[in-house]
C-alpha cells in the first residue's frame, strides 16, 4: 500500500500500486495521481483504483494498435478510440470511468 494525499480536497487515503496505475481520491473522486512507463516500456496493463479499490484495467484490444476499458465494477468493456501517443488512451478511460466514479 502506499499512501497520498490528494492535490484536490486534501484528503489522505491509501492506494495500491501497480507498474502503471491510475488513482482516483476516495473523497473527492477527482483524479489525482498517475503513474505510467511512457517512453520506457508499454503502458498496459494499466490499473485503475479509487482509493484501494480496483475500478477498471486498460489492455490491449484484439491487436497491439488498440486498447481497451474493462472495469467490472462499473460494467465497462469497450475498445478505446485514441491510442499510446500522449497517453490518449489514458486519458479517454480517465474521462469515461470519471462519469461513473461522481
Amino acid at each position: 500500500m502506499h499512501s497520498t494525499v490528494c492535490r484536490f480536497c486534501g484528503e489522505q487515503f491509501e492506494h495500491q500500486r501497480a507498474a502503471n496505475f491510475i488513482v482516483f481520491c476516495p473523497n473527492c473522486k477527482k483524479r489525482t495521481y498517475l503513474e505510467c512507463e511512457y517512453g520506457f516500456g508499454p503502458i498496459v496493463p494499466c490499473s485503475i483504483f479509487v482509493g484501494v479499490m480496483k475500478v477498471g484495467e486498460i489492455t490491449y484490444a484484439d491487436t497491439r494498435l488498440q486498447y481497451r476499458l474493462d472495469s467490472d465494477v462499473f460494467q465497462i468493456h469497450r475498445v478505446l478510440h485514441h491510442g499510446y501517443k500522449n497517453l490518449e488512451a489514458y486519458e479517454e478511460a480517465i474521462g469515461i470511468i470519471d462519469d461513473y466514479v461522481k
